[in-house]
């Protein structure tokens, strides 16, 4: 067969093998590279056994580790609920202590009318005294 091939298909011929070649020598040192880095990660473990030991490790310290948070978490939310639920308590208490005091302050002008006027509005209770005070002012003065 390559007799019957000219000069030119002979030499393309040489140059894909040398292609193939380099090709293969390139993939001859990635599979070293990885075998000798699996050597070397056999001989850190010492044996897939121990390897499994260890990632079980890594895998337990993970676990405790997502444990620990979760429990801190909750613990956390607990006291934060416990916390708004107290401030909610005294907020109502707050504000209905203020309403009592409110009402029992409006109470008296409220139920009372006026001796003058007959009514029982804040405006005439209001400007009876001020009129009142006008009155006191005149006396003191003289």
């Amino acid at each position: 067969d390559l007799k019957k091939l000219g000069r030119t298909d002979l030499l393309r011929l040489l140059l894909e093998a040398e292609e193939e070649n380099d090709r293969l020598k390139e993939q001859v040192a990635e599979l070293r590279a990885q075998l000798d880095d699996r050597s070397l990660r056999m001989e850190n473990c010492g044996d897939l056994a121990a390897a499994a030991l260890e990632l079980n490790g890594v895998f337990a310290a993970a676990e405790e580790a997502c444990r620990q948070y979760t429990e801190n978490i909750r613990s956390r939310s607990a006291d934060i609920e416990a916390r708004c639920s107290r401030m909610e308590r005294e907020s109502a208490e707050n504000a209905a202590g203020w309403s009592r005091r409110r009402k029992s302050a409006a109470a008296p002008w409220r139920r009372k009318p006026h001796r003058n006027s007959g009514g029982s509005s804040p405006r005439s209770d209001r400007s009876t005294t001020a009129d009142a005070r006008k009155g006191a002012n005149r006396t003191n003065s003289l």
